[in-house]
């Protein structure tokens, strides 16, 4: 529980930031990043909700785009796993 807590305030807190100057879509990326670049459950996905301030809505706008944009992809247990910005993996 301990360890959900400091990823929750991490993440509220990298969006914070990013809310200040960046898109909602660079808040979201910077909130899941945070996270650990997926959102597989339920609990993660409620925690970029919170951390980003934006709607469910604009979540599944940015997450669309992204997925047709090839910049998400599926994770194993469902959810997906970012792969762009700070998750870009090479």
């Amino acid at each position: 529980m301990k360890k959900l807590a400091i990823v929750l305030f991490t993440l509220s807190a990298c969006a914070n930031n990013a809310l200040q100057t960046g898109t909602p879509r660079e808040v979201f990326i910077a909130a899941v990043a945070a996270g650990g670049c997926k959102v597989d459950g339920e609990a993660e996905a409620r925690a970029v909700e919170r951390a980003t301030g934006l709607s469910k809505s604009e979540l599944g706008k940015i997450t669309r785009e992204l997925w047709a944009e090839g910049k998400v992809k599926p994770a194993p247990n469902g959810g997906f796993i970012l792969n762009t910005g700070p998750c870009l993996k090479t």
